[in-house]
């Protein structure tokens, strides 16, 4: 029996809502937290996978590379993927969430364009001879902050040593390339990877100044060795390539015929990592530059924490961060230096020279203007340091929670951007109500307090200065405060909060800056501070679904539409009325 107009009409209806309902739940799924399709394709992607399958790639240059994409999933794919959590995704772990949105190659390659050369160089057929560049903004941040990153690497692998045939033979390859800020200096970042290379340590010296900059290892001519053939690529490789310390080793090495030759005293089975730490290393941002390169280095090279060693190949003091390197990346045994070696001749198994900090993404001259946001290597690095240190899966705080993070002079250091008014500051925060806040100096804390402090807050306030890299630690949703002393016009840490997909919001001081030699005062005008505050609180009162939209003082009756929360301020006191008036 054909359908009443009634049926049709319900019929209709229920199609375009489960229609709407459709589309909303698709729509959702795509502007939902960053965070959650991170988490699902990191949980899937453990243990990290070796991403050099990347290599038949053969363009030197991030741009070049960055043009050349595997086709990706089909968004229904992709979205089913992450939906489920993806569970059986098989992607390295360099592609931290790319197969969400799909880039112009995947869109062309749909067309029937190509997307670019096959494994043999040749387009494939039909498909026309042209590959399509990446113009749009998405593929040039996944160039420099995602997949693409790992893709030019892969591109420029060069093979320096190989082996000659014999027992133990030994070989080395090397991986380079050139941010956009290295170019005009004629700078490269490198990383190497070697077999079966022995390390003579009786030639491995100490260096004998103590200035900072010095503090690095000088090689005698055979402190490196290896049964394998340099080729003719290490002649056009270096030195121009090799990083600053890793250059004179490199420079020191010796052929030789057969390994049992150089008369090596132990073998060395772990995966070694020799790591030139920054001359910085003391300092948060400069440290963080190491330790995404790190990051970079282990998931490009499929290296597990629980099967690597590092090497600290400097004359630096530990510092705090040394826990990080440890228990993140360099698990296997504890942190070694080469004076632990007594000047014996060891032969390891497999050797890594790290990628050294000059060449790091974390500079923010990596793009001008800023336009990246979330990148997916940062939240990879972010993700794998919390979960070493069991701050993972740390629930986002209930309320408002400020780490406000303090700068003090200390007799080893005169500390610069000391607030002068802190406790008026702290003050403003103390008027406030149904919300957390905690003042910390960070250096004076060992590393994993820090990391418990910055992990359960949703702001992070404090003077420009590098305890503000600790934003990539922060709750999943969360807003950096920086203060600006007038004579500061850096963009270290709105580049940070960017990349780490967390809101920033600046506020520069108009008021005079005092000295004390070379250390400074700052003084922020309390009142333009709490309007600041304000609204940090607002946006961190907007990352859940509760009711109570308001800033740093709280009216009792909104907190009570929060009926899920408990705040003490609630007790007893009506809620707003949500009944429409008219």
């Amino acid at each position: 029996m054909p359908a009443s107009r009634g049926e049709r009409r319900a019929t209709g209806w229920g199609g375009l809502c489960f229609a709407f309902l459709a589309g909303v739940a698709v729509h959702s799924l795509l502007i939902s937290s960053p965070l959650r399709l991170t988490q699902a394709v990191l949980k899937a992607a453990e243990p990290p996978r070796d991403l050099r399958d990347l290599g038949s790639l053969k363009q030197s240059t991030v741009e070049s590379a960055a043009g050349v994409r595997r086709p990706e999933d089909s968004l229904p794919d992709a979205l089913k993927s992450a939906s489920e959590g993806a569970a059986k995704s098989s992607e390295p772990v360099g592609k931290l969430g790319g197969g969400v949105r799909p880039s112009r190659q995947h869109v062309e390659a749909q067309k029937g364009h190509a997307v670019g050369p096959t494994e043999e160089g040749k387009a494939e057929p039909g498909l026309g001879a042209a590959s399509v560049p990446p113009h749009d903004l998405h593929d040039e941040c996944d160039a420099m902050f995602g997949d693409g990153l790992f893709e030019a690497f892969a591109a420029s692998e060069a093979e320096l040593c190989r082996p000659n045939g014999s027992e133990d033979a030994a070989s080395l390859r090397c991986w380079s390339l050139q941010h956009p800020y290295q170019r005009q200096r004629g700078r490269w970042s490198t990383f190497c990877e070697g077999r079966n290379l022995i390390v003579d340590f009786s030639r491995v010296h100490e260096p004998r100044s103590a200035t900072k900059t010095r503090k690095y290892h000088t090689f005698a001519q055979g402190s490196l060795q290896g049964a394998c053939r340099r080729t003719a690529e290490w002649t056009t490789f270096s030195p121009s390539r090799w990083m600053n310390h890793m250059r004179p080793q490199m420079e020191s090495f010796q052929e030789v015929s057969r390994a049992g030759e150089a008369a090596y005293a132990e073998v060395e089975e772990t995966t070694t990592i020799l790591m030139a730490r920054d001359e910085d290393c003391e300092n948060t941002f400069h440290s963080a530059a190491d330790h995404i390169n790190l990051y970079i280095v282990s998931r490009f090279l499929g290296l597990s924490p629980a099967s690597t060693r590092a090497l600290l190949f400097d004359t630096h003091p530990d510092y705090p961060y040394v826990d990080l390197i440890h228990d993140a990346f360099a698990a296997a045994k504890p942190l070694a230096r080469a004076a632990d070696f007594g000047g014996a001749k060891v032969l390891f198994r497999r050797l890594v020279w790290h990628l050294e900090s000059p060449g790091s993404i974390v500079n923010p001259s990596m793009m001008d203007p800023l336009r990246c946001t979330d990148s997916p290597i940062w939240n990879g690095f972010r993700a794998q340091v919390l979960q070493a240190f069991n701050l993972w899966n740390v629930p986002p705080p209930q309320k408002p929670t400020v780490a406000f993070i303090l700068r003090n002079r200390v007799p080893q250091k005169n500390l610069g951007r000391i607030l002068g008014n802190s406790d008026d500051l702290l003050r403003v925060l103390e008027s406030g109500n149904a919300l957390d806040f905690k003042a910390v100096d960070l250096a004076s804390m060992p590393f994993k307090e820090q990391l418990a402090v910055v992990r359960h807050a949703n702001i992070l306030v404090g003077v420009h200065g590098a305890g503000l890299m600790h934003v990539i630690f922060t709750a999943e949703e969360a807003v950096l405060l920086e203060i600006h002393p007038p004579y500061r016009l850096d963009r270290h840490f709105r580049f940070a909060a960017r990349l780490s997909g967390k809101l920033y919001l600046p506020m520069r001081t108009t008021q005079p800056v005092t000295c004390r030699g070379t250390s400074d005062t700052v003084t922020v005008d309390a009142e333009e501070f709490r309007h600041v505050v304000d609204a940090a609180v607002r946006l961190a009162r907007s990352f859940d679904s509760g009711h109570a939209e308001c800033g740093l003082y709280c009216n009792p009756r909104l907190l009570a539409l929060d009926k899920a929360r408990s705040y003490n301020e609630t007790v007893g006191v009506a809620p707003l009325s949500t009944k429409f008036p008219c």
